[in-house]
């Protein structure tokens, strides 16, 4: 897995040769977001984590001025030290990107729901979502991947869970394919997908239609 924010000078190097490939690769199939998680900062510092990826992503988008796709950084869970769970983090790093036609933001319901922000009701949506908007700015968010949690809130755990059947709930994506805000935004699902020989990816996809309709 790519980790720009590694100290391990092998790994680092690998990621940052597959980071550029994956962006060329973009670019050939006219895809204008390439979704990563920030990276984890293993036995350094936030701070020194931070820095590293901010750098890296400038010195990949000068090597790449060429190249249109962005690098969207995905909220994360919080597991280990694994970056980009605050809203501050992700706000961090692209106050430090150069090129800020480059960089936006993929948010993950499971993930910012592990990470301490609640959904479940709609004041509690409409909380994370204006702390969203005044940390990191809703014109960066251009991508959302749709789990529930199978995992109980702010426990710090990546776990996905079919729609409405985990301890986020329904209303909450009834919330998102009702909000205005979010229309333009391409949503993905992360969710398993057989269940008895049943395509749940149709299942869930459903869910999610008849909350735009309704």
């Amino acid at each position: 897995m790519i980790n720009i924010a590694s100290p391990k000078e092998d790994i680092y190097k690998k990621s940052v040769e597959s980071l550029i490939e994956e962006i060329e690769r973009c670019d050939l199939l006219g895809i204008d977001d390439l979704v990563m998680h920030p990276g984890s900062y293993l036995d350094t510092t936030e701070e020194i984590g931070i820095k590293k990826i901010i750098d890296t992503l400038n010195d990949i988008f000068e090597k790449t001025h060429q190249l249109k796709a962005r690098i969207a950084l995905e909220t994360t869970a919080g597991q280990g030290t694994n970056l980009g769970y605050k809203f501050e983090q992700l706000a961090e790093m692209i106050d430090g990107i150069e090129n800020k036609e480059r960089i936006s933001v993929c948010m993950d319901t499971c993930h910012i729901f592990a990470a301490g922000y609640d959904i479940r009701d709609k004041k509690s949506y409409e909380k994370t979502i204006k702390q969203f908007d005044n940390i990191i700015g809703l014109s960066y968010l251009r991508a959302m991947h749709l789990n529930d949690s199978k995992m109980e809130f702010g426990k710090k755990r990546d776990r996905h869970e079919h729609l409405g059947e985990g301890y986020i709930g329904a209303d909450a994506f009834k919330f998102i394919m009702q909000d205005e805000r979010l229309n333009n935004i391409p949503k993905l699902l992360e969710t398993p997908k057989e269940r008895d020989g049943i395509n749940m990816d149709k299942v869930n996809l459903a869910l999610l239609r008849k909350f735009h309709k309704s």
